[in-house]
């Protein structure tokens, strides 16, 4: 996770598989992480806020090298243990508001519900594009609730109220597939694809391309699958 106070997600290093699994659902989470399976060639991978390394584990498998950033120093020791013996996997704690990498530098940029926490994400997807080398692609996963009824969110902030207790600062950001599709082609990217998975609570699984040009299709001739 990444987040302006890094102890908000720090202190749940130890517990937040399970208190996510109950919260947006176990099996929501391994659909995310059957559909990143399904990713090749992803070579070079930075990770912004691997948090446990639930994603990383997966990413380890098509990917040539990762550089797993978070700002916790905890959930990068629990991604540390969960990732023990894996070469090719260095851990990095930093922010990823700042830059600290040189342009077009990885393959493939992945965020794993990283734009729900950020108050501001627009220059965090603007980094990740200038880290990106031409063609590279982002694959960015967030969580949302903005298909739920008032009853249904209700109940999903309970759950969330239950195992976090009050969200970070600056709270906790719901896209919807339009207004995340927007906000990747703001920050310059190109031929973005939206799929969405899940029931209640769901998931945007955005993937997108660091191109030469801007991507000037409109919105509606994007398609957006559905699992």
């Amino acid at each position: 996770m990444n987040n302006p106070d890094d102890t908000y997600w720090g202190r749940y290093a130890q517990t937040y598989d399970g208190d996510a699994d109950y919260v947006v659902g176990r099996d929501l989470r391994r659909g995310l992480r059957a559909r990143l399976r399904r990713e090749t060639g992803l070579g070079v991978l930075l990770e912004y806020g691997c948090g446990t390394g639930y994603y990383t584990g997966v990413a380890v498998l098509q990917a040539k090298r990762i550089v797993a950033m978070d700002l916790s120093g905890e959930m990068l020791a629990a991604a540390k243990a969960r990732l023990a013996g894996t070469p090719h996997v260095s851990f990095l704690q930093a922010d990823c508001r700042r830059r600290t990498f040189h342009p077009t530098s990885f393959d493939t940029v992945l965020m794993a519900n990283i734009l729900n926490n950020l108050s501001a994400p627009l220059p965090v997807l603007c980094e990740a594009h200038h880290v990106l080398k031409y063609g590279g692609v982002l694959i960015a996963i967030a969580y949302t609730d903005y298909h739920a009824s008032a009853l249904e969110r209700i109940e999903i902030g309970k759950r969330y109220f239950e195992r976090f207790g009050w969200p970070p600062p600056g709270g906790l950001n719901n896209y919807s597939p339009r207004q995340l599709t927007s906000l990747l082609r703001l920050a310059g990217f190109t031929n973005v694809v939206m799929e969405e998975l899940g029931d209640t609570v769901r998931a945007l699984y955005a993937r997108a391309i660091k191109g030469y040009v801007t991507d000037d299709t409109p919105d509606d001739e994007r398609s957006v699958g559905r699992f």
